[in-house]
């Protein structure tokens, strides 16, 4: 073989090495995918004592080959909009797809519609999704 052809193949294994340790897959897909649905039936429920509530459902994929252990917060909420549910902890088996209740909780003094964000990250902090949604109150 002539030597500039022996070159371009060294070029070319090289430029393969190089390609080969590239994390294109992790580049290419999400490792997670959240959605979060609103309760389609009341756009607010009356909690009492001064209370109303939103529902949601959460629908988290862990794309993963290990459990995850998810926590949900609100980023953007209106002052006094809390997850009243217990959503410090959902854990999602390597490849599974869960559905959690997500209930919001707020005086009934908060009027009308407010945007806001739910935040989804695994325990060890390596994922994380945040989805908008809104919050709503009486007219």
């Amino acid at each position: 073989m002539p030597e500039a052809t022996i070159a371009e193949q060294a070029e070319r294994e090289i430029t393969k090495i190089k390609f080969a340790d590239l994390p294109f897959e992790s580049a290419l897909k999400t490792e997670e995918i959240a959605q979060v649905l609103r309760d389609r039936n009341a756009l607010y429920h009356d909690a009492g004592e001064g209370e109303i509530e939103n529902s949601y459902t959460l629908k988290l994929a862990n794309k993963t080959d290990r459990a995850q252990t998810y926590r949900v917060t609100l980023d953007g909420a209106p002052a006094g909009v809390v997850i009243e549910s217990d959503a410090s902890a959902i854990a999602a088996g390597a490849g599974a797809v869960v559905s959690q209740p997500i209930v919001l909780e707020a005086p009934d003094s908060i009027r009308g519609r407010h945007a806001l964000r739910f935040v989804v990250q695994s325990r060890d902090g390596s994922q994380r999704a945040v989805v908008d949604s809104s919050f709503f109150g009486p007219m």
